[in-house]
């Protein structure tokens, strides 16, 4: 990826010195838009409400802006900076002859 982003600057600054016309992209379809700063209940993980899928959802958001999702365990502000889903199943034990 790092190679394409390269010779894409390298291309747009040929342009530019051979003072080609740039492409005119426009973005009528998906204007601009300009959203506030989250609060600490947006990037604070409710356990009751959320689904896994939800917590390891607003944690990747989280990152790296705000290092993590924030939890509260035992007193102490946490910061969840990775996690996913894991399926737990319950063991089912021999039956005893």
């Amino acid at each position: 990826m790092r190679t394409v982003c390269i010779e894409g600057v390298w291309g747009i600054l040929a342009a530019i010195r051979q003072r080609l016309p740039l492409p005119v992209i426009s973005n009528e379809k998906t204007p601009a838009k300009y959203h506030k700063r989250p609060q600490l209940q947006d990037v604070l993980i409710n356990w009751e409400k959320m689904t896994p899928l939800e917590v390891g959802n607003l944690i990747r958001a989280c990152n790296p802006w705000n290092r993590g999702a924030i939890t509260i365990f035992n007193g102490q502000e946490l910061k969840l900076m990775d996690g996913a889903p894991q399926v737990h199943r319950q063991m089912q034990l021999p039956a005893r002859y």
